[in-house]
């Protein structure tokens, strides 16, 4: 990835940890060479700024892989309840099984016990219905607020609609050189 996007997706995680009032945001996206799964690109978590384009969730694995397999935005108030996953968002209970089992810990450590918000990254081209898997961008944890709210995943929606957008043009300026 160019100097270009990587700077740019560092400002986007830090803008949404301080808009978002979280701990933590980072961006995922698609590997060009593996399609079936997204790399970390940018994070504002000191401890996985060191994994940066190393850790990475397969499609469907851990609730993150789950936003990303899905297409569909996640927001819990417990990351670690599992009674709230079932009962609110049963489509990701698989996904959530499927990060358990990972054997290998390139990954990324979903948090436990904190909010947790994640949004697709989609490239819907000239208004179609159909949209691309661009990636995930999500935010954990609230600071000094009890989750995060409708507006909070508004705005990050809104954010990840950016990002899509930025990443697909600077892929074309690439394509063309």
């Amino acid at each position: 990835y160019t100097g270009v996007l990587r700077d740019r997706l560092a400002e986007v995680t830090r803008v949404s940890t301080e808009a978002l009032h979280c701990r933590t945001c980072s961006i995922f996206l698609v590997d060009p060479e593996n399609l079936n799964r997204i790399v970390l690109r940018a994070t504002t978590s000191e401890r996985l700024h060191g994994r940066i384009g190393r850790a990475y969730y397969c499609l469907g694995e851990g609730l993150t892989g789950g936003v990303a397999k899905l297409c569909r935005p996640l927001r819990l108030t417990e990351v670690g309840d599992d009674a709230e996953l079932a009962r609110d968002n049963p489509d990701f209970a698989e996904a959530r099984i499927a990060g358990a089992r990972k054997h290998d810990a390139s990954v990324q450590g979903e948090p436990r016990e904190q909010e947790y918000l994640a949004i697709p990254v989609l490239w819907r081209q000239n208004g179609e219905t159909e949209a691309e898997l661009c990636g995930v961008i999500r935010c954990v944890g609230k600071v000094n607020i009890e989750s995060f709210c409708h507006q909070d995943q508004q705005l990050l929606e809104a954010i990840a609609d950016r990002v899509a957008t930025g990443v697909k043009h600077l892929e074309s300026l690439a394509e063309q050189r």
